[in-house]
């Protein structure tokens, strides 16, 4: 089953959306394999998906079953996407709650392909799985890209944004392919583990595939008062700054590991204000430059 809150599943048509303000949006549902903001999940893969001056305020998109066995997408604007994506000048904000199963992001849920964000905003927001020790992929933007492809982010916000799962990342979960941020702004964003693998940028590059060859690049960021790590006993409401966060072995500040295949190139990146770690990258097994 599949649940959005414009479009359910759409396997044969391109979507786009634009100019749209909304206010105290719910979806939720128990037994949902996609459940989006907007769109529920594509499956064509010569479709495109377009979202632009959007804005979410107050929104809850939740899937109601705990720890179950089956992998579900849960997304703010798109739970599972196979088409090439792009969002631009959209923004989350307000209290918004995004909770889900498997793959859960601020924007996307989980994807195969291209996606593309200008000029985003996420503020004000929660974001976790439900699902327990079992295995999870969150992230604040993406939660899981599972894709040889690009992802880039550009011109981009996160402001104060609690993150929760068990591989997560402040941008995506574990990608597959590459990611590029440009010219992105953190400013007290909480990225916590339940167990391990946690970083602003990603948690860890290969769990998708071992050995796997992938860039993630990251040009003229800034983090502000921003924190990654494990919490014990962490909820997803309460991750502030009195929040007694941990380091573990593939927890690092930008990046929680780098894969044996992963090229780090990171530029003109810079931090203030009370952050944690003070490492970069927790483990680093790939190539740094």
């Amino acid at each position: 089953a599949a649940a959005g809150g414009l479009v359910g599943a759409c396997d044969y048509s391109s979507v786009s959306i634009s100019g749209i303000n909304a206010v105290d949006l719910t979806v939720a549902g128990t037994y949902l394999k996609q459940i989006g903001g907007f769109v529920a999940g594509t499956q064509g893969s010569n479709i495109t998906v377009n979202v632009s001056k959007c804005i979410m305020t107050k929104m809850s998109i939740t899937t109601l079953d705990r720890d179950t066995s089956y992998e579900a997408s849960a997304g703010g604007i798109i739970g599972r996407t196979a088409c090439t994506t792009n969002l631009e000048e959209v923004t989350i904000k307000g209290k918004s709650y995004i909770c889900g199963n498997a793959y859960v992001g601020g924007f996307i849920g989980y994807t195969t392909a291209i996606a593309t964000f200008k000029n985003c905003v996420e503020k004000e927001t929660m974001i976790e799985s439900n699902r327990g020790k079992r295995a999870n992929w969150v992230g604040g933007f993406i939660g899981c890209f599972d894709s040889t492809l690009d992802a880039t982010f550009q011109n981009c916000q996160e402001q104060e944004t609690n993150i929760l799962g068990l591989y997560v990342g402040g941008v995506s979960g574990p990608p597959k392919g590459n990611i590029r941020v440009s010219n992105m702004e953190f400013v007290k964003v909480n990225v916590v583990t339940i167990v391990d693998n946690a970083g602003l940028i990603t948690g860890n590059t290969d769990i998708n595939r071992k050995n796997l060859k992938n860039v993630i690049s990251g040009y003229n960021i800034l983090a502000k008062s921003c924190k990654v790590g494990y919490v014990s006993g962490a909820k997803v409401e309460s991750l502030s700054s009195m929040a007694n966060f941990q380091i573990k072995e593939n927890t690092g500040f930008w990046i929680g590991k780098s894969g044996t295949g992963a090229t780090v190139n990171l530029v003109a990146v810079s931090t203030d204000g009370d952050i944690f770690p003070q490492k970069d990258i927790g483990t680093d097994k790939g190539t740094t430059n």
